[in-house]
């Protein structure tokens, strides 16, 4: 399938976003950037209706100016240092610390963070439980039905760990965090 071009920048830009706030998108991302711009003549410029449309076109525009500090012009700023900080610190995939200080970063406090872990959205309880489509009622059951399958998997000690990183997360990594969400309009 070939996407269009302002459809495929649009989609790297907005996986690229799904990423970052999961707690990180690698340097990979970038360099991705980079060559969609300079090698493809797809800048994120030629997509701004959808990135605007998505509520991503600041991060975008953001985003490429970082690509072009990193791979052309090497001057960086210090918003750029703090951005490539996030990514470099959250590798491809995110870090858990990274994941806890976006969501603190919302709701400064661990015992959100705790609730939100405990008691999974509708969404995603959809996922592992389909019968909840037909029966949305059935929502506390199911809360009581992971937690029993955790607790019998040895899932506690990641929970408990999770809450242990949630806990002693800095407030400076937290407001950091805050900044860069902010500035990149997420």
């Amino acid at each position: 399938y070939d996407f269009k071009k302002e459809f495929f920048v649009f989609h790297m830009y907005a996986h690229m976003v799904y990423h970052f706030l999961s707690g990180g998108c690698g340097i990979r991302s970038l360099l991705d950037i980079w060559i969609m711009e300079h090698k493809m003549n797809a800048p994120y410029s030629c997509a701004e209706e959808l990135l605007k449309k998505a509520g991503i076109y600041k991060f975008a525009a953001e985003m490429s100016n970082v690509s072009n500090e990193c791979f052309t012009d090497n001057n960086r700023d210090s918003f750029s240092n703090l951005i490539l900080k996030y990514i470099y610190s959250g590798g491809v995939y995110g870090t858990m610390e990274n994941n806890i200080a976006i969501v603190k970063s919302k709701k400064n406090s661990s015992v959100t963070y705790a609730l939100k872990r405990i008691f999974l959205p509708y969404s995603f309880m959809t996922i592992t439980y389909p019968v909840l489509k037909k029966a949305p009622y059935l929502l506390p059951f199911c809360w009581v039905a992971r937690w029993i399958k955790a607790l019998s998997n040895g899932k506690s000690k990641k929970f408990k760990s999770e809450i242990a990183c949630a806990n002693n997360i800095s407030d400076q990594k937290v407001d950091e965090i805050k900044e860069l969400c902010s500035r990149l309009g997420l």
